[in-house]
């Protein structure tokens, strides 16, 4: 996200601080879903019940956490959906982005199919709701740009 916030910075730089602010909101809102489901759902990672070849060092700091959700997904999917929405020629190589990380993460053993779906579901309407809202506040503001009296 980095390179696409300095990219935008330096050729759209009107949309970079939409950027920043459509980020800020979309990894408040994935905290606070993901705060929630640690809480409430607890699911032991596979390689406990599954055989596995992880090394026993990494075993022991991933039995700490809840393999639900997918943190990697979710991260993965809230930032290429925004990446995809400002610099939308990325929308190919996002999707492959986020599914390679979703399928990478059942693959090292690390978490269910399901956890890293909805993994995915929480980073795509995270960024979607951040989207949201940063551009009703776009709106407010033009709206006050052309009528100085409102409030």
């Amino acid at each position: 996200m980095l390179s696409v916030l300095a990219y935008l910075a330096v050729s759209k730089r009107p949309l970079f601080w939409w950027a920043i602010l459509s980020l800020g909101v979309a990894l408040s809102s994935a905290a606070v879903v993901t705060y929630l489901d640690w809480t409430f759902i607890y699911r032991q990672r596979p390689f406990i019940v599954i055989p596995t070849d992880i090394p026993p060092s990494s075993q022991d700091i991933w039995r700490l956490s809840s393999s639900y959700p997918s943190g990697h997904a979710r991260d993965t999917a809230l930032v290429t959906t925004l990446a995809a929405h400002f610099i939308p020629r990325l929308k190919i190589v996002a999707i492959f982005l986020s599914l390679f990380v979703a399928f990478s993460r059942v693959y090292v053993g690390a978490h269910y199919p399901t956890d890293v779906l909805a993994g995915l579901a929480i980073g795509y309407l995270s960024a979607k709701i951040g989207l949201i809202i940063s551009r009703k506040l776009q709106l407010i503001k033009s709206k006050k740009k052309k009528d100085p009296s409102l409030p």
